[in-house]
């Protein structure tokens, strides 16, 4: 017997071992990249991009940072949808609207000074200056939060229309207003159609009384609205905040609104009247100063323009109002240049306004 012999063993092919074959180069992409600017690596996504849809939501909820969406196109787009800015609408109005939702400023009794006591008042108002300025905000997502809202209360919100129910029965605003029997609102944009509907109706009621509590007192108009163009969505989000109680603040000037106010002639009747009536609430003449330059507006044939104001004729926006008012006098219902008779801008009877139109003092 041979004991030194070798013994072949059977050999046993096993897939990735062994030479590989003839040939076969492997390939090195970064031998084939240009070097310097003209590279281009393939970036992964940010560790942020990876959480998911839900938590990105509870970030922006809780941190209210409302430049999070901008952190990059992927983020914008997941925190983008509807049903989502709808309840970042509730999380920054849900506190004010507990309190005072459906409720009218005049008919509110409390202590004296409640309203300016702006510490005791619920809700944020820098939150919500902050989600009234967003570029997505429209009033189709604030009616779509209420009714949100509305349902998570789980209780029937009486909401008072700013016109009297028998004054409306009489004239027969009520007709095309579903409501039930206990005055409660059923649908927020129908209650708001309803209330913009009466505003823009002059021959209804000469001087409507609109101030409700939906908003914290201290809340910004944004820059962006007060400077215009107006459109029907932006008139919308206006007349919701004059209804309100927003005011202008002390930093917002006639530089600020100046192009607003060259922009009424451009929209009808009925939406001029709107714009100025607001513009007028919102104190948003005061403090004009007596250098401003002079503003410069269309004729109603949109051919030609005019002076509407002389620097040296500006006192307290006295003077914007009377000028603004004799411009748009063809142009608005009369019984809106009677709204204005007796505010604090003008020095008109309401009998002259309306047999006479406007004359300048």
């Amino acid at each position: 017997m041979e004991t030194g012999r070798k013994r072949k063993l059977t050999l046993i092919k096993v897939r990735g071992k062994g030479p590989r074959k003839t040939g076969f180069k492997r390939h090195k992409p970064n031998t084939a990249l240009p070097k310097g600017p003209g590279r281009q690596r393939r970036r992964g996504r940010a560790l942020v991009e990876q959480l998911p849809t839900e938590i990105l939501q509870r970030i922006l909820l809780l941190s209210r940072e409302l430049n999070f969406p901008r952190a990059s196109p992927d983020i914008g787009s997941r925190l983008s949808h509807r049903s989502f800015l709808a309840e970042l609408v509730v999380d920054a109005f849900a506190p004010t609207w507990h309190d005072w939702f459906g409720c009218l400023k005049r008919n509110v009794v409390s202590y004296h000074g409640w309203l300016v006591d702006k510490d005791r008042f619920a809700g944020d108002p820098g939150f919500q200056s902050a989600v009234v300025s967003a570029e997505w905000f429209t009033m189709d997502i604030l009616h779509h939060a209420m009714n949100i809202w509305m349902r998570q209360d789980k209780q029937p919100r009486y909401y008072e229309h700013s016109l009297n129910e028998q004054l409306a029965s009489n004239l027969g605003q009520f007709k095309e207003h579903d409501m039930d029997g206990d005055n409660h609102c059923k649908d927020a944009k129908e209650c708001f159609d309803w209330e913009l509907k009466w505003f823009v109706d002059p021959p209804a009621v000469p001087r409507p009384d609109i101030q409700r509590l939906e908003t914290h007192p201290s809340i910004r108009v944004p820059d962006s609205l007060l400077s215009g163009p107006w459109t029907k969505a932006r008139l919308r989000v206006l007349f919701w905040l004059t209804m309100n109680n927003a005011r202008i603040k002390d930093d917002q000037g006639w530089e600020l609104i100046k192009p607003g106010v060259d922009a009424i002639l451009d929209l009808k009747a009925d939406d001029a009247g709107l714009v100025v009536h607001c513009l007028i609430t919102m104190d948003a003449f005061r403090n004009w100063p007596a250098a401003v330059e002079p503003l410069e507006i269309k004729d109603f044939q949109g051919n030609s323009s005019r002076t509407l104001l002389q620097p040296d004729n500006l006192v307290d926006g006295r003077r914007i109002l009377r000028k603004l008012c004799e411009a748009l006098q063809h142009n608005f219902h009369e019984s809106w240049l009677g709204q204005w008779a007796g505010c604090n801008f003008c020095t008109y009877s309401g009998k002259q306004i309306l047999d006479d139109g406007v004359t300048i003092l």
